[in-house]
């Protein structure tokens, strides 16, 4: 090895330290971006902080938790003030996509979710001040409420939360009207809304938190004799790659997780191919699962985490 060459390596080993050094000092640990942040030799999940978490607690996938999160984020770690002062962390925007299912059965799940979206936003706005909102609903068709533009306040947010949980008794899909009259729902045609049609910031940590008790059909079906199904699972996949969303999916994960946290025919679930996380709808209504606190720890997991596939 030429002295060139040595003398570049320990440059490289120095520098290593010196960042290694920055980061333990007063660092906390980030549930989910596959490093031991505060230096305890534990990671993520096997970590004390994040071990008893909602979101560690959750259905895990063979994607890991929390390894997503959109790799134009800014990711910095500031040492302030001295050796013993906390390091700072320094993100880009925070979107969420609400994207639920509004057909009869789901008033109790919308009543969990409302019950702890005050908790939810309380912990975006404090990573991200200017944390954005939105909402996509859907029973065999769907709708961007209000144009998926972010709700200026929790307030109006839940009362958003309120119309929808009341339509759920209405037993209409929210475009056509048309009465629901089969089981599936049309997950698909929604999280597609979510990842075409709603405004995304650059570089935002980009989270779509789906709400469901049904499985799903593909393009060409029609649900209940009247609406058509406009996309197939494929298409949502590459759509939410493509956008980099990942997805915090509140299914029956015992009866219908294919496609979420199951293979959907030969592909992977939606859930892995976003590196998400996969929580059971039964559990929420059963009252053993916080809805509002799993997405709070979800999206505090997520935001400043790379998008890994």
């Amino acid at each position: 090895m030429t002295s060139t060459r040595a003398s570049s390596l320990t440059l490289f080993v120095l520098l290593t330290l010196a960042i290694a050094g920055c980061r333990e000092r007063g660092a906390r640990e980030i549930c989910g971006n596959g490093s031991d942040d505060d230096g305890d030799g534990a990671t993520d999940c096997a970590d004390a902080t994040c071990a008893s978490t909602a979101a560690c607690l959750a259905t895990s996938t063979d994607a890991g938790m929390f390894d997503a999160g959109p790799a134009d984020a800014p990711f910095v770690l500031v040492d302030a003030q001295g050796p013993d002062a906390p390091a700072v962390v320094e993100c880009g925007p925070l979107d969420v996509i609400f994207v639920l299912d509004v057909s009869t059965s789901m008033e109790g799940s919308l009543n969990a979710l409302r019950d702890g979206i005050g908790d939810v936003w309380d912990a975006a706005t404090a990573l991200s001040p200017d944390a954005r909102f939105s909402m996509i609903v859907f029973v065999d068709d769907a709708l961007a409420v209000n144009g998926c533009a972010p709700f200026a306040t929790v307030s109006e947010l839940r009362g958003a939360f309120d119309t929808w949980r009341s339509f759920c008794a209405s037993n209409e899909s929210p475009v056509s009207r048309a009465q629901n009259y089969d089981f599936p729902e049309n997950s698909l045609d929604a999280l597609y809304l979510a990842a075409t049609d709603c405004t995304l910031r650059e570089g935002a940590t980009r989270v779509v938190v789906h709400v469901t008790d049904d499985t799903f059909l593909e393009r060409p079906a029609v649900f209940s004799d009247a609406v058509t199904c406009q996309h197939t699972f494929p298409e949502v996949s590459r759509a939410f790659v493509a956008q980099q969303l990942r997805v915090a999916s509140f299914h029956d994960t015992a009866d219908y997780p294919e496609g979420f946290s199951r293979p959907w025919e030969s592909a992977p679930g939606l859930v892995e191919q976003t590196g998400g996380a996969s929580f059971s709808l039964d559990e929420v209504v059963a009252g053993r699962l916080n809805m509002g606190e799993a997405i709070r720890t979800f999206v505090e997991a997520e935001y400043c985490t790379p998008f890994l596939i």
